[in-house]
């Protein structure tokens, strides 16, 4: 699955603009790649698609190329996530487990990125799964199981938002009455915080201490 990250906004600030912007990733590159390496367009959603492939390899070819390629765009920024699974199509609508889970796992992309399920990286050779790092556990909407993800991002643009990022302060946590025993249950609650939420992508975390100096990232 792909999203174009920001199309409500573009929308509301330059109509014109954000239907281009469509059409250019339609005709000019996401399509005619996935096409390329035998991909089928199963739907389109005004600012996403869903796309099969034959194979992990081809899926996965295709969203690095596709995100590499607008690494410089001023414009265009993709969410892309990927999952193994079988799909059901009548003339109504495409149907599946897999689906489902793909679509929970793109909102957890980073822009610019692609994620992918454990299931698929088992899947996929060394070539293409050394480039991916652990994302961490996702509790997805409507799933009953967490899902393991695994993110990729072009380099040069890793380097770039490494400034970029968002970041989360975790302040220590406090607590009363102030004991030795206490103070180091709080200790270990907040490490506990930033090792959770530096799993999760698009965020950096820094531990502060108690005058607000930067600790750990």
């Amino acid at each position: 699955m792909a999203d174009l990250v920001g199309y409500t906004s573009a929308m509301e600030a330059d109509q014109s603009l954000a239907i281009g912007l469509i059409r250019e990733l339609r005709d000019k590159l996401l399509e005619p790649e996935a096409v390329r390496r035998g991909g089928e367009i199963l739907k389109r959603m005004g600012d996403g698609w869903i796309i099969a492939f034959p194979s992990v390899s081809a899926a996965i070819e295709t969203a690095q190329f596709v995100q590499l390629s607008l690494v410089d765009h001023e414009k265009i920024r993709l969410r892309m996530a990927a999952h193994l699974g079988e799909i059901v199509q009548d003339e109504a609508d495409i149907y599946g487990a897999g689906i489902d889970i793909t679509a929970r796992l793109q909102t957890e992309a980073p822009p610019g990125g692609v994620m992918i399920s454990e299931d698929l990286r088992r899947q996929l050779d060394k070539k293409f799964s050394a480039g991916f790092s652990d994302a961490g556990t996702f509790d997805l909407k409507n799933l009953a199981l967490p899902v393991n993800g695994f993110q990729w991002r072009p380099a040069t643009q890793r380097e770039i938002e490494h400034t970029e990022l968002p970041s989360i302060a975790v302040e220590p946590v406090t607590s009363a009455p102030e004991t030795r025993e206490t103070l180091e249950v709080c200790a270990d609650l907040q490490e506990q915080l930033v090792h959770s939420l530096s799993r999760r992508t698009g965020v950096r975390v820094i531990a502060t201490d108690s005058t607000s100096e930067t600790k750990a990232t």
